[in-house]
């Protein structure tokens, strides 16, 4: 079982050109954009999305998407205004 597991970690990281858990891990950071915008508190969404802790989530979501949740909220409420507008 362990050498199959192996095979298909090597032959997802070839097609996709990221390891399994790294592409989970963009999964649901992406998955919780939703929990982000709908203004839900940041622990909430950390431990939903799989985090032991805030911390490690919002340097997560900075490293995958340039900024923090609340700077990713503030960006999205200004971009919604100038589009009212």
């Amino acid at each position: 079982m362990a050498g199959v597991i192996r095979t298909l970690s090597r032959l997802f990281q070839e097609q996709t050109g990221v390891s399994f858990s790294r592409w989970r891990q963009q999964a649901q950071l992406v998955k919780s954009l939703s929990q982000v915008l709908a203004d839900m508190p940041v622990s909430q969404v950390a431990y939903s999305s799989g985090y032991n802790n805030v911390s490690a989530y919002i340097a997560a979501f900075r490293e995958r998407f340039g900024m923090t949740p609340r700077q990713f909220i503030m960006q999205s409420n200004e971009s919604c205004r100038h589009h009212s507008t």
